[in-house]
């Protein structure tokens, strides 16, 4: 079922709030009319009746004086008319103009409504028996309850019907959105969760109709997080298994390297030592991009890390290298202190400036930056390499992915070790081209946090 539970709910108590608002009036006026009509034809039946009486009393010629004095009061109004009719069709007494009814079967007296000179009047037709002969008693009333004469009344009773709807339903809605507000709690307590929290969510804040609910989606991001860890497991063992073996098929080819004496046989096993290298290297970026996928340093080993150490250490580790490759790299850092582990920020640091490095051509440089920028730490490293495409940006974050053209022997896991841990940290990861529009720029911008004295933004 689509659409908000809100609109639902306050659709299904309003809806019949509102038919049983319509019946309520529909009821109070038709029972109006209908007291009404009653009223009117008690008033016709006694004034016919008492007419009777006084034919009877006037040996049927006309009414009585005591007849059409105690009729008198029930005439007071004004808006009450009777007619005698004789069996001749002789009027004896009041006025022609009233109507007589059609006799019906076993009725007596005889009910009905007509307009006489443009008023809807109650009629009522009694037939007597008197000692000169049969009488016909024709009385009529204006009607009481036409639509006209209780206009007023029930408009105002429709109106207040309404005016209480509305209040019911201001009312209903009130209870409704307030009601609703621990969906939204929760709602907001999930949406604040990073992608790699598959911790469960608490129950205790939540009303006992959810509690079901949230109970199944624990035990599916338990089965999710066990799934995971299984996973990371799996390539953590896997990479680990592989490390020990590889770097003794290493140790050994370097060994026949040095004993060998034919230059020829030395190439082929140099390019096979290069190639177990490379593989060791891979090994352990599976492992570091599997410490990094299952989140467990996101809780644990988080210590303060000041990034002008990383920075200090990863250039004086890697500057071997770059002067190897005739490439100049350097650095300008400045303290910035974040919480992370630090083998991981270590690992992250070093692929960028491994990736950098295999892309910088000799005669290039590579600067390594740390700061804090509007109250932000943040890493950075330029080359002056060929850059990466605009369109490229987001594919070379992609596991095993490398850019058409792309230097070096990489396993394109780099910059997805990057980019895990950076979203393991909640910081945020850009590429673009340095100022001078040539080579790339990586800038990885934590959010904010107590750090050394703010940097200039480069």
């Amino acid at each position: 079922m689509k659409g908000s539970i809100r609109r639902r709910l306050v659709l299904f108590l309003a809806l019949p709030l509102v038919a049983l608002k319509l019946c309520d009036t529909l009821y109070y006026y038709y029972a109006n009319v209908a007291d009404a009509r009653r009223a009117d034809s008690e008033r016709l039946t006694v004034t016919a009746r008492v007419l009777a009486a006084g034919l009877a009393d006037s040996s049927g010629a006309a009414p009585s004086a005591t007849a059409l004095r105690v009729a008198a009061p029930l005439m007071a109004d004004g808006d009450l008319r009777y007619g005698i009719i004789s069996a001749s069709g002789t009027l004896l007494g009041g006025e022609a103009s009233l109507p007589t009814l059609a006799p019906v079967a076993q009725q007596n007296p005889v009910y009905g409504d007509a307009t006489i000179d443009g008023q809807p009047m109650r009629l009522l037709t009694y037939r007597v028996n008197s000692p000169s002969g049969p009488l016909t008693i024709n009385v009529g009333s204006l009607s009481r309850s036409t639509a006209r004469q209780l206009n007023i009344p029930v408009w105002r009773r429709l109106l207040w019907d309404f005016f209480e709807l509305d209040m019911s339903l201001l009312l209903i809605w009130l209870g409704v959105h307030f009601g609703l507000r621990p969906l939204d709690r929760l709602r907001r307590e999930i949406d604040a969760r990073s992608a790699d929290d598959l911790n469960p969510i608490r129950e205790t804040p939540v009303p006992s109709e959810l509690r079901p609910l949230l109970q199944s989606l624990n035990r599916l991001l338990d089965m999710q997080n066990s799934a995971v860890r299984a996973q990371s497991e799996f390539v953590a063992n896997a990479a680990h298994q592989l490390r020990t073996p590889i770097a003794g098929l290493v140790a050994q080819l370097e060994l026949l390297i040095a004993d060998n004496q034919d230059p020829a046989s030395a190439e082929r096993l140099a390019r096979l030592a290069s190639g177990l290298r490379q593989l060791t290297r891979s090994a352990n970026q599976l492992l570091t991009l599997s410490r990094a996928e299952s989140g467990i340093n996101q809780l644990a080993n988080k210590v303060k890390v000041d990034l002008k150490d990383l920075v200090g250490d990863a250039a004086g580790r890697l500057v071997d290298r770059a002067i190897g490759l005739n490439i100049e790299l350097s650095a300008d850092a400045e303290p910035a202190v974040v919480r992370a582990d630090p083998s991981l920020l270590e690992e992250m640091l070093g692929n960028l400036v491994d990736n950098a490095l295999n892309a910088t051509p000799s005669g290039g440089e590579i600067m390594i930056y740390s700061g804090v920028d509007n109250g932000q730490p943040f890493l950075m490293v330029d080359d002056t390499g060929p850059g990466i495409a605009p369109a490229e940006r987001e594919r070379v974050l992609e596991r095993f992915y490398r850019s058409p053209g792309s230097r070096g022997t990489g396993t394109g896991l780099g910059l997805a070790i990057v980019d895990e841990i950076v979203r393991l940290y909640g910081a945020t990861l850009s590429i673009d081209a340095p100022p001078g529009g040539r080579g790339t720029r990586v800038r990885i911008l934590w959010p904010a946090a107590t750090a050394a004295p703010r940097r200039q933004g480069r």
